[in-house]
């Protein structure tokens, strides 16, 4: 999950939208007339390591700067061109990737790119096992020593000891030649099977590659500890150089003049690997108030803010700049908002009040009162836009106080519940009015909340594991996407790991802060009587189904036991707004695009006239 630190809610981006049709022809565009892109952007990086980040705007700056070996094919979420990838080979069976790596490929420094410094870049991330870490370990292992990473001529020129253990298929990434790596699924915490999404996992900047040699000379490999100089320092195989960063103020990326696509041929090209026409400057001008101003001036092409969906109309109204309304999976990868019970705890374990919870939220008013109509109601948990997502097409819960009373009645309290229960959500202007509008209607079937909203760092230490599960039955969580696939979301939301109700759903199994892997009850795991337990064992079976028709079965019976126990209440997913002066062109969409503006991958297709 990314710490989304640039959106809570409706997101107002600013860019241009290219089809996928029409992506490529973008880069035989003139050069570009203004020669920087300004970016009005609300913050900056948390970590330049590609092993380490884990908000989006350090992966919209990393991912400028450093490759992985796929990426997605323009706008689709589905299909994959190469980026140091050449081209690449599926197993059979699906559980063994072979890539063919694109040769004359190197580092801005000068230092090669080969299937020995790919091996050393996936093994180090996993090693380093920061919070991305479990995109690639929930189907990869590894038993690589740091010493070995550590020693930078292991992979500069290696001799036969180094060969023999790249070339081990004891861990799951090993060296078929210098131009040739496998990467064999299966060996993670998902277990031995089939994973239907993992390219998706691969376009992640936890899967991209660093120089050994970089990294060696700057701190090395240390388990399970971050490298404070890469968090700051930045150097990879892509078209963008880190030009200077002062924290708080400005970032600058500049045009790599070394870099290895620099002189390919168009036929050669695509949107991932094109070279940047234009250099680009982040702004951090710190006011929502202030990065409008550059707009409205021209002195801001971009701009990358979180805003309350009222301030779309006053953009409107700037005459240099367009406004328009994305697809619903923008919104869903940014963060699909559910109201979350603890499932153990006293009121909230009875069906019967958790479906007079959801029968008694007015749906409608939280849209267009807190949203100002842009949002949208969905079911669970596969949000919308996604593979799989709400198969039997079941119609979102709907407003009905008599017959949120009535459940109430049904449940034994047809007065209400005693006391008052702390509600949790993020303090953010959408969901602050959104929270008012659901303590009033909860009060209407006798239920008092007591609102307690925190900011996003709070947010997240209070829902990271172990989290603070006994202090909260009840109050609103969301989830940011990590790649598209629908599992990224079912484990987090429905399964141990993460928010208050995780923790205790299925009796207090979950993913162990130190090893990262899953601790499972074998008792609730085996068991698939009762409807967390059937939820929980689909969501394990959906993961490595190999029948996409049996996936679709999978997912089509845990939105249904979620739903017909009422075991979240789905709320909404905001939509997203792009923003952009009418100058800019180039721009290459993508839900899961992190760079700023919101939901581009790749600066280098963008010019300016």
């Amino acid at each position: 999950m990314r710490n989304i630190t640039k959106v809570i809610i409706v997101v107002i981006l600013v860019l241009i939208i290219a089809s996928a049709s029409a992506g490529y022809v973008l880069l035989n565009k003139p050069a570009a007339q203004i020669k920087t892109l300004v970016v009005a952007a609300e913050s900056g990086p948390d970590s330049l390591d590609p092993a380490i980040t884990s908000s989006t705007p350090g992966w919209g700056v990393v991912q400028q700067i450093y490759q992985t070996l796929v990426a997605y094919d323009n706008s689709s979420v589905t299909s994959f061109v190469g980026m140091l990838a050449s081209s690449w080979t599926v197993g059979p069976n699906g559980l063994n990737y072979t890539f063919n790596l694109r040769q004359n490929v190197t580092f801005s420094n000068g230092n090669p790119f080969n299937a020995y410094v790919m091996w050393y870049s996936i093994n180090r991330a996993m090693l380093l096992n920061g919070s991305e870490a479990f995109v690639l370990e929930q189907n990869l292992n590894t038993s690589v020593s740091p010493s070995f990473l550590n020693d930078t001529t292991n992979f500069i020129n290696p001799n036969a000891s180094a060969l023999a253990v790249m070339e081990s298929n004891v861990n799951s990434v090993y060296v078929v030649s210098k131009y040739v790596l496998r990467i064999a699924v299966g060996g993670g915490y998902n277990g031995p099977y089939y994973y239907p999404y993992f390219l998706q996992t691969l376009t992640a900047p936890v899967a991209a590659a660093v120089d050994p040699s970089f990294v060696n000379s700057n701190g090395g490999v240390i388990p399970n500890q971050p490298n404070s100089y890469l968090s700051d320092n930045a150097l990879g195989t892509g078209p963008y150089l880190l030009g200077q960063w002062i924290k708080g103020d400005h970032l600058t990326l500049t045009k790599s003049p070394s870099y290895w696509a620099n002189n390919l041929s168009a036929s050669k090209l695509n949107n991932a690997i094109a070279p940047a026409k234009m250099n680009v400057d982040l702004e951090f001008p710190g006011t929502v108030s202030s990065a409008i101003a550059d707009m409205k001036s021209g002195s801001a092409q971009m701009m990358g803010f979180s805003f309350s969906p009222t301030i779309s109309s006053a953009l409107s109204g700037i005459s240099n700049v367009a406004v328009n309304k994305t697809p619903i999976i923008y919104g869903a990868t940014q963060g699909a908002w559910y109201l979350f019970f603890n499932l153990t705890a006293p009121y909230f374990n009875n069906t019967d009040v958790r479906a007079a919870v959801v029968h008694a939220l007015n749906y409608s008013a939280i849209i267009n009162d807190a949203f100002g109509g842009n949002a949208a109601q969905w079911v669970g948990p596969v949000p919308p836009g996604f593979p799989d997502y709400n198969p039997s097409n079941i119609t979102p819960y709907s407003y009905n106080l008599a017959l949120a009373k009535q459940e109430m009645s049904s449940a034994g309290y047809p007065n209400g519940l005693p006391g008052s229960f702390p509600f949790l959500y993020i303090n953010s202007p959408d969901f602050a009015s959104a929270v008012v509008i659901i303590k009033s209607d909860l009060q209407q079937i006798g239920i008092n909340i007591s609102l307690q909203g925190v900011t996003q760092t709070q947010w997240y230490a209070i829902t990271s594991y172990p989290g603070g599960s006994s202090s909260y039955s009840i109050g609103i969580d969301f989830y940011t996407a990590d790649y598209v696939a629908p599992d990224d979301y079912t484990w987090e939301i429905a399964a141990p790991g993460g928010s208050p109700s995780q923790l205790t759903t299925f009796g207090g199994q979950g993913i162990d802060p130190t090893s990262g892997n899953i601790s499972i009850n074998s008792t609730y795991f085996g068991n698939t009587s009762g409807p967390l337990n059937q939820l929980y064992y689909l969501i394990s079976d959906a993961t490595s189904n190999t029948s996409a028709s049996g996936r679709t079965a999978d997912y089509t019976a845990m939105t249904q036991i979620a739903y017909n126990n009422y075991l979240f209440d789905w709320l909404v997913v905001p939509y997203v707004f792009s923003i952009y002066n009418k100058g800019l062109h180039g721009m290459v969409f993508n839900p899961m695009g992190s760079a700023y503006p919101n939901f581009v991958m790749f600066y280098n297709t963008e010019y300016y006239t």
